[in-house]
Formats: C-alpha cells, structure tokens, sequence
C-alpha cells in the first residue's frame, strides 16, 4: 500500500478525508490511494478490521487520569439522545464514584465532551447531561459493538 501522502487525490477527496477521519494520524496511515475516502472509512471501521479497535480507549486515557470513571459516564450518557439526570448516570454508571461525579461532570462539561441544560417547568429540579462529542457519539452509536462482538 502507498503512503498517503504521495497520493494524487484532488482537493475535495482531501477534505473529505480530513473532515470524516478528524486529520487522526492513526486512520491516515491505513489509507488506501486506490479507494476513495468513503470506501476506505467502510474498510477501516466496518470491515471487521481491528486496526483501530484500542483507538477510543487510548484516546481517553490520554486526556484523563484514572479514565475509566470518565468511561463509565460517557458508556451511561451514550444510551439516552436526550441526556441524563445525576441520578440516572449515577445507576447507569455502575461502579462509578457518586462523590466524585461533580468533579468528573464539571471537567467533561469544561473540555466539550457533555452540556449541562435544565428542563423549564419540570417539576423535579436539578440538570441534565447531554454527551456532545461527536467521536465519541459515533464509537457508541456504531463502533462499540462492532468491538465486543470481535
């Protein structure tokens, strides 16, 4: 297989690539200059290949210490669209360290990866926490599965 980067793909094929691949090196170097982007994404990610299977959980313990309580609240929030209260992250999470779920909560609202809104009128008080990083919402919706089956 070629290097990507003697590739004479046109601009749009680049940006393409770029915008779906999040410019992560690690996809760049399973590339293929022979199929187009889209081909090559289905390849790497669906393909039943491995090659980016520790991916996430390498990612995550990059940017966290002690990732695995991170983990447990991003696995809980990835099961509901519309968010979760303390409380249901708190049962979803097993394991997790309701005192430190302030802390972990403010940190991941804090870096982008949740939002924290309130309901108007809603008669129990108390926010919601809603997963918004798109990498991580797209592992769980279609790749977290796809690894535990392999």
């Amino acid at each position: 297989m070629p290097c990507c980067w003697d590739w004479r793909w046109p601009p749009t094929k680049w940006r393409n690539c770029k915008w779906s691949s999040g410019e992560s090196r690690t996809i760049w170097k399973y590339l293929d200059s022979s199929l187009s982007p889209a081909q090559n994404i289905d390849e790497i990610l669906f393909a039943g290949s491995d090659k980016l299977e520790n991916e996430f959980n390498e990612l995550y313990a990059s940017q966290f210490k002690k990732e695995e309580a991170y983990m447990r609240i991003f696995f809980a929030l990835g099961t509901r669209k519309s968010g979760m209260s303390r409380g249901e992250i708190t049962s979803a999470a097993r394991g997790a360290n309701y005192g430190m779920l302030t802390k972990h909560l403010r940190e991941l609202e804090q870096c982008g990866f949740i939002r924290k809104y309130t309901i108007p009128d809603r008669k129990s008080k108390g926010s919601i926490f809603q997963l918004m990083d798109n990498f991580t919402l797209f592992h769980l919706k279609f790749l977290a599965d796809l690894f535990r089956e392999t």
